[in-house]
């Protein structure tokens, strides 16, 4: 009987091969999934939760250049799924990962049965987090050098945030991840 094995260790990880673009960014174990997105079909992220999102850009892909400040700096339609039932809130959160968790948009207020928001758009009764521009707006990927990773996130919350229009993004966030009962994320790239 003949064994093959590979000749790592196992201790640490190979660097990725050019075909392994995609990563999963996460707290709980997740899958790749697919949800509709408001205008255009993309990869979602499912967590641990079942909740799903979805971007107009594939988990771990480019960022397209209408989303960041070289183009409109539109923010993007994003749409989710799987909602716990007993969500009382939604809110979104976009940062630079590798910039310290740099904030480019956070938005809350949003109603638990909402699917997802429309691209440049800030729906009726939502509330807009100041972000590290301290601008009470979406500020779209702007890398001063290299390739930078961001993360889109969903927070279904179990109470109201509480959150008032204008505090500061960073402070936004630490409250949406204490009052959290579920999450679920989506990573993309944008290169300066």
């Amino acid at each position: 009987m003949a064994v093959a094995a590979c000749s790592h260790d196992g201790r640490t990880l190979r660097p990725a091969g050019p075909d392994q673009t995609a990563s999963i960014i996460t707290s709980t174990s997740s899958t790749v999934a697919s949800a509709a997105n408001a205008g255009s079909a993309s990869s979602g992220i499912t967590g641990g939760s079942g909740m799903a999102i979805a971007t107009p850009w594939a988990d771990g892909a480019q960022i397209d250049t209408q989303y960041t400040c070289r183009g409109a700096d539109t923010s993007p339609a994003i749409s989710w799924s799987g909602v716990p039932s007993t969500a009382k809130e939604l809110a979104l959160a976009f940062t630079d990962l590798d910039a310290d968790d740099f904030v480019h948009w956070v938005i809350a207020g949003l109603p638990p049965n909402a699917v997802g928001i429309g691209a440049n758009t800030v729906p009726q009764g939502a509330i807009l987090a100041a972000n590290g521009f301290n601008e009470a707006a979406y500020s779209g990927p702007c890398p001063p050098d290299g390739q930078h990773t961001y993360l889109m996130t969903l927070y279904a919350l179990g109470a109201p945030s509480g959150l008032t229009t204008g505090i500061d993004g960073k402070a936004a966030i630490d409250k949406l991840e204490a009052g959290q009962i579920a999450s679920t994320a989506i990573s993309g790239v944008f290169r300066a």
